[in-house]
């Protein structure tokens, strides 16, 4: 992401829309932030959600992950979807 530098600080100041847009932008994914993401990251969501609907459906054998957990996994993808992101919860 390119800088804004001090004038695009400035000028995100005196827009409180833009303000909260920039904030949205600097947060992980979410189902809220979802949309600030590029089409590569957004077809990755939504790829994890159908595994999850597909897993519980497909094989009740296995264990149910709430879903946090998978919106969890969601969000453990940098944006460039290079590497996964190690964190404590």
């Amino acid at each position: 992401m390119q800088s804004l530098g001090t004038q695009g600080f400035a000028l995100a100041a005196t827009c409180p829309r833009c303000l909260r847009l920039l904030q949205l932008a600097s947060q992980r994914w979410s189902p809220s932030t979802h949309n600030l993401f590029g089409p590569r990251y957004r077809r990755y969501a939504v790829l994890v959600i159908l595994l999850a609907k597909r897993l519980s459906a497909e094989r009740p054998d296995l264990p149910l992950l709430p879903p946090e957990i998978w919106l969890r996994v969601i969000g453990l993808l940098d944006r460039n979807l290079d590497r996964v992101l190690v964190t404590t919860v």
